[in-house]
């Protein structure tokens, strides 16, 4: 198995080529190996004695897959009467069934250009079907906070391409979704940007 780290901003997006002998469910293609992800400091934040925490929410949309619903909202938390505020990106995860558990994520906003741009080169990655010349299957992976954003591009019979999130930890849920939604991604992700600045702006706007 060979690894590169693609180098975007203060994260990575890892691209992965390998021969792989697992089934096609994604979850045992991008598992690699155990790991526990740092919390975002959305999720470190620490209330001083005393003071109230006030947690603000804003829905920016839902994407339904084959595989499972992916929401996304802005939330910002502070202190009451503080003027300190941390803002994230929450990615909330249900799997393909009712029965599987809905799992929580965080992104910082700080993360979320290096977000942007690893998106739009999985998407170029995918139309290209960049390193699929001579591996079985190839992998890219964006990892920050308690969220993880992927692409599975294989050549193997009966297996198809797919896009999978991942939120939550340490217990996580999965949803796969359709390579092609990558684009309406990213445009979520950009409107969580605007919304961010008009924030910072005290635009607060509808929840």
């Amino acid at each position: 198995m060979s690894t590169r780290n693609l180098r975007m901003g203060p994260l990575s997006a890892i691209l992965v080529a390998a021969l792989l002998v697992a089934t096609s469910d994604v979850s045992g293609a991008h598992e690699l190996g155990a790991r526990v992800d740092l919390p975002s400091k959305f999720e470190r934040f620490v209330v001083p004695a005393g003071s109230v925490r006030v947690l603000e929410y804003y829905s920016l949309g839902q994407l339904d897959g084959p595989g499972g619903v992916v929401r996304l909202r802005v939330a910002r938390v502070s202190a009451a009467g503080q003027t300190i505020a941390l803002i994230a990106l929450e990615v909330r995860v249900s799997g393909p069934s009712a029965a599987r558990a809905t799992h929580t994520g965080f992104i910082d906003s700080d993360d979320l250009d290096s977000l942007i741009r690893a998106l739009g080169e999985m998407d170029r990655m995918l139309k290209k079907r960049y390193l699929l010349s001579s591996a079985e299957t190839a992998e890219a992976e964006f990892s920050a906070g308690s969220v993880r954003v992927g692409t599975v591009l294989t050549n193997r019979p009966g297996d198809r391409d797919r896009l999978y999130i991942v939120a939550g930890n340490p217990s996580r849920a999965t949803a796969t979704l359709d390579p092609r939604d990558l684009p309406k991604v990213r445009a979520l992700v950009s409107t969580a940007l605007e919304k961010i600045g008009d924030l910072a702006a005290g635009k607060t706007g509808d929840r």
